[in-house]
């Protein structure tokens, strides 16, 4: 994998951006009128980067039992130990940001992006030290960052329709692409287009696949990333003989 620890520093632009409303659409594509891309909106760790984050070992650092979202978790808590868990939590962040390496094809995903024209954003359940410092370190950079700081996090879909407002585009015009439920669940609540990035792991392995309206195996696959930003389209999924 590819990183980015001597590549020179990149503008980062880290941002609260007002809510635009509630508004949810839960059609699958083959349902909703397919609209030319005019803007891609990201996740960062598992879409376009590997910070092995262990979130199994920052539970269990934390004391929370099960499978319960950490960000669920802290929300509950009690002021002295959320604050305690939150510095965990950063702690592993921070770390997982000085690791970070691009996924392969990454760079030219987002510069075919750039070359349409399209617009970029970056919207991640991560802090705002935690994206600015492996955006610098990884040297990427989007039109908007959003955080955790800014609004409530994925699965909400609170940041795609603010940009979509501020870019004054319909959600059908976004590509948002994801490797987890989250992600998709955001998208497809928002009305945007959903591509589930698969990082090569079988499709129907990921939680919350069926919410995709396309898989990707990885931003290497340059045609298929180059059909989908420029609106043509790739079979809704990947074949099955591929086993994903």
């Amino acid at each position: 994998m590819r990183g980015g620890d001597d590549e020179p520093p990149a503008p980062v632009t880290v941002g609260p951006v007002a809510s635009a409303g509630d508004a949810r659409s839960t059609s699958p594509l083959s349902h909703r009128r397919r609209l030319p891309p005019a803007a891609v909106i990201c996740d960062l760790d598992g879409t376009l980067v590997d910070s092995r984050l262990d979130f199994q070992a920052i539970r269990a650092e934390m004391g929370i039992e099960g499978e319960t979202s950490v960000l669920a978790a802290l929300d509950r808590l009690e002021s002295t130990d959320a604050a305690r868990c939150r510095a965990i939590l950063d702690r592993h962040e921070l770390a997982g940001a000085m690791r970070a390496r691009l996924f392969p094809g990454v760079p030219d995903f987002l510069g075919a992006a750039a070359a349409l024209g399209l617009k970029s954003g970056l919207f991640t359940r991560n802090s705002r030290v935690a994206t600015a410092t492996t955006l610098r370190r990884c040297g990427l950079a989007f039109d908007r960052v959003l955080t955790r700081e800014d609004g409530p996090p994925k699965p909400d879909p609170w940041a795609i329709h603010a940009l979509c407002r501020e870019w004054e585009l319909r959600p059908e015009q976004v590509l948002v692409f994801g490797d987890f439920h989250y992600d998709l669940a955001a998208g497809r609540a928002a009305g945007a287009v959903t591509v589930l990035v698969c990082q090569d792991r079988p499709h129907t392995s990921v939680r919350g696949h069926e919410l995709a309206d396309f898989c990707l195996a990885s931003f290497a696959d340059h045609a298929r990333v180059s059909a989908l930003l420029r609106g043509l389209s790739p079979a809704p999924r990947l074949p099955a003989e591929n086993g994903r």
